[in-house]
């Protein structure tokens, strides 16, 4: 007897059985499919890759392997480079075809497809197919009423956010299946159809976002405008980088975030705005460096999402409005009770609210030697803004920031146009 006629399912971020197309084709096809996933060990040593990504994806294999066998499918998992595992299946089965998901990835894996060293972990998020759907089921059923109000809180948004990012990054439910759950949620007469709304529309932006890297690869490194791509050093200050990674600028509601990151994995958009603002402006950071510390960080790590914001919010797309975000304000509006700051920085336990935000005038005794700010708010914001200034105005008038909008800007109506 010959080898059997087999058709591959490659999974890659896309960890579940519930609405794949690609596993549903190769079952169509009526041949034996083998579900494979493979541990690439260019990915797994990737800049980019921490342990915490490596952590979710077994949570997800675990939940996959036990879906495929019920289906009589078992998973297959090897460990290799894709070509060289291909090479050796093929030995051992005829490959009729390859079915896999499209990825929004980084550059490692579009060409496959044609430093910070592990932080300890507190507490991360679980992944798996099975707890998405747990993720999903608590979201939409208890905790979706006032979302739009808990989106930027990092105290308030650990429940009140939906908490499916890092599911839809992994894969491990489908945006599909996530909208189809709201849209059955709003059609409930007691529905908090505004908070379903203001989800369904993070979720439009989501894919957005992702279309801007599918345009555009070459945004992991370069700048969406390439008269940007000189702005800032093309190597980062080592002492600022330092400080911004280990929490210890001075500013006690971007140090609390970083910490925070570094130990669970997931903090609010906003704070996430925040941090990279600080990061981009305050310590004139090359957006690569400090983007490839949060890519390590998030556990929702997700490039087509990631670098389109990290481009935004540091001023390098040419089209957008520059956000730069002011830590001591940011801690008043989303931290007023000083819980969050308290939490991450036990240094500033006996320092008064009142003086929380702005600790360097207290003594460092009271502050238990928490440094002061590795550099001043106002003055270095206005010097960032300056020199993207003239950048700007060197480019003004000539078509290309028009072209960018033309090409990667949103179709949303204005405000004045849409449906109310």
């Amino acid at each position: 007897m010959g080898r059997p006629d087999v058709q591959i399912v490659w999974f890659k971020r896309d960890l579940r059985v519930n609405d794949h197309a690609s596993l549903t084709a190769a079952v169509e096809s009526g041949a034996p499919v083998l579900p494979l996933y493979i541990f690439e060990p260019s990915l797994i040593a990737h800049p980019h890759t921490s342990p915490r990504h490596i952590e979710l994806v077994l949570d997800g294999l675990t939940d996959l392997r036990e879906s495929l066998a019920t289906l009589g499918a078992p998973l297959v998992v090897r460990v290799g480079e894709v070509v060289q595992v291909l090479e050796e299946l093929l030995a051992e089965v005829a490959i009729e075809s390859i079915h896999s998901h499209e990825e929004f990835g980084i550059e490692a894996t579009w060409k496959r497809d044609l430093g910070i060293t592990p932080e300890k972990m507190v507490s991360r998020q679980r992944g798996g197919e099975k707890e998405a759907r747990e993720v999903l089921r608590t979201w939409i059923s208890e905790r979706v009423t006032g979302y739009e109000r808990h989106l930027s809180s990092p105290v308030s948004g650990l429940s009140g956010c939906s908490r499916l990012s890092v599911h839809l990054a992994l894969g491990t439910i489908s945006p599909r299946e996530v909208h189809t759950m709201v849209q059955s949620r709003k059609g409930e007469a007691s529905s908090p159809k505004f908070s379903l709304n203001a989800f369904e529309e993070r979720i439009a932006w989501r894919d957005h976002f992702a279309q801007k890297l599918e345009d555009a690869s070459y945004i992991e490194h370069r700048a969406l405008h390439p008269a940007f791509d000189n702005l800032r050093p093309t190597s980062a200050n080592a002492e600022a980088l330092e400080a911004f990674t280990q929490g210890m600028t001075g500013y006690p509601m971007v140090d609390a975030v970083v910490r925070s990151l570094a130990a669970t994995g997931w903090t609010t958009f906003r704070m996430r705005s925040m941090v990279t603002s600080f990061a981009s402006y305050d310590l004139w950071l090359p957006w690569q460096e400090s983007g490839r510390v949060l890519a390590r960080w998030f556990t929702d790590y997700d490039p087509g999402i990631h670098w389109p914001q990290i481009q935004m919010q540091s001023g390098v797309t040419g089209m957008n409005t520059l956000r730069i975000y002011d830590p001591i304000k940011q801690q008043s509006d989303h931290d007023p009770t000083g819980e969050f700051v308290r939490k991450w920085v036990p240094e500033l336990q006996d320092v008064p609210l009142s003086m929380l935000a702005i600790p360097w005038f207290v003594s460092s005794e009271l502050r238990n030697n928490y440094p002061e700010p590795i550099v001043d708010h106002a003055a270095a914001v206005a010097q960032a803004k300056k020199r993207i200034s003239a950048v700007r105005n060197q480019i003004k008038g000539d078509g290309s920031t028009v072209a960018l909008l033309e090409r990667h800007g949103s179709r949303r109506p204005p405000p004045s146009s849409r449906r109310r």
